[in-house]
């Protein structure tokens, strides 16, 4: 409760004031604290729960002395992993995540009072810095690039050095087992790209496809519907529908991907989802007994608003999130057992609604940013890899790489700057 007191106010306050978000959450932060609170608790205090869990033989191997040091230490380390993924991780950009990070170690380190914001406001207020705060001598996740974080390594092992290279909060994964922080680097699969593959099946595992499904499966392992929200071409549906078909076929019944567009109607999204659940009991429906469903709604603020300004399908799903369940035709209530929403969708604008925060507060928020010079680095890397392997070019083609590489990146951060879209042409195919 004292980390919340101390950082938590001062936090929103800065999220509100200097970040853009990817979609708008509530002013007084609700909906962000709530994805802390859910994330918190499904890191730590429901491993704490199993009395034969990981954390409970870690401190019963040790003196109560040693024990509570290793207690503090979890818990302020988790507690910054879920401050980073929800009040932090809302930002719709890399470049937020990185005034963020900013912040949040001249808060962490209490060093406020040096500290001036992008914007030039200075976060010195008493509710900023309240008086007689906790302090903590757990160490916030390495500012500097350890290992293979300061550079992208291809599939092949080729070692790409990318200027400029620091590391954020972002980076780094708090591990229970090992009590420290570990790069999400480091959990990248390297797997070689099979000769035989075909171009448009390739699909390059990046620190955001590390990171990103990790937050996703914690979500759904725990019941907490989760939406991710970011730009076309970041990998949303990809990302969830890859994860979700590769789920435990024993615990989880085949996923239900119901796809949203402007004419979408709450009749039409009622059928898709009913139609896939078996009837239990009078009046309760669900998939087979002893199994969850998952379902992804995708491109979830594409319906069109409604004379009174709300989108049907969208309020269809909210009664399920409040009610458990909604009525039928016959004006019988179903009531839906262990059926989970995840959901993806773009930031609002250009044909996109903001959806209800009635509804979007049931949801973890999190901002899929597009894709850093890092991560294009790795991918591009890849591919060129494994183009020249199975081309069998020749050494004074292949050892090329490095400047086709930097000459595309040159070209694409010049066409985004530069090439911006009109109204007649809204974005680039």
């Amino acid at each position: 409760l004292a980390l919340f007191d101390w950082l938590v106010p001062v936090a929103i306050r800065f999220l509100k004031r200097e970040l853009k978000e990817a979609a708008g959450t509530t002013d007084e932060g609700t909906n962000v604290v709530c994805t802390l609170m859910r994330t918190f608790n499904s890191l730590l205090v429901k491993p704490l729960a199993d009395p034969q869990g990981l954390l409970a033989k870690q401190i019963a191997g040790v003196g109560r002395e040693e024990g509570a040091m290793m207690m503090n230490t979890h818990i302020d380390s988790v507690f910054i992993f879920s401050l980073a993924w929800s009040i932090g991780g809302s930002a719709d950009s890399n470049e937020g995540r990185a005034v963020f990070d900013e912040f949040f170690r001249a808060a962490y380190s209490c060093e406020l009072d040096g500290y001036t914001s992008p914007s030039g406001e200075k976060y010195t207020l008493p509710e900023d810095v309240p008086s007689g705060h906790m302090r903590t001598v757990t160490p916030a996740p390495p500012s500097s690039a350890i290992g293979s974080a300061a550079s992208a390594e291809t599939s092949t092992g080729v070692s790409l050095e990318i200027e400029n290279c620091r590391a954020t909060i972002y980076d780094f994964q708090w591990d229970l087992a090992l009590s420290r922080w570990v790069p999400w680097e480091d959990k990248i699969d390297r797997t070689p790209i099979p000769d035989d593959s075909s171009f448009r099946q390739i699909m390059v595992p990046t620190v955001d496809t590390v990171r990103y499904l990790f937050l996703a499966n914690l979500a759904i392992t725990n019941n907490n519907p989760i939406l991710f929200c970011g730009p076309t071409g970041t990998g949303k549906s990809v990302y969830l529908q890859g994860h979700l078909l590769a789920m435990d076929k024993e615990l989880f019944a085949p996923p239900n991907f119901v796809g949203f567009s402007a004419k979408t109607s709450a009749n039409v999204t009622q059928y898709l989802i009913d139609a896939k659940l078996d009837k239990r009991r009078k009046g309760f429906y669900g998939p087979p007994i002893g199994k969850k469903m998952v379902v992804l709604i995708d491109d979830l603020n594409m319906p069109q608003k409604e004379t009174y300004g709300a989108q049907p399908p969208i309020e269809l799903l909210r009664q399920f999130m409040d009610h458990g369940g909604w009525y039928d035709r016959e004006n019988s209530f179903r009531t839906m057992q262990d059926v989970l929403f995840i959901a993806a969708m773009g930031p609002p604008g250009g044909g996109r609604s903001p959806i209800t925060q009635r509804y979007q507060r049931h949801f973890n928020l999190l901002s899929v940013v597009e894709f850093d010079t890092k991560a294009l680095t790795h991918i591009f890397g890849t591919i060129l890899d494994w183009f020249y392997g199975v081309g069998g070019f020749p050494e004074e083609i292949s050892s090329l790489r490095k400047k086709i590489i930097s000459a595309t990146l040159d070209v694409y951060a010049t066409s985004i700057a530069k090439l911006l879209p009109t109204p007649a042409k809204s974005h680039y195919t």
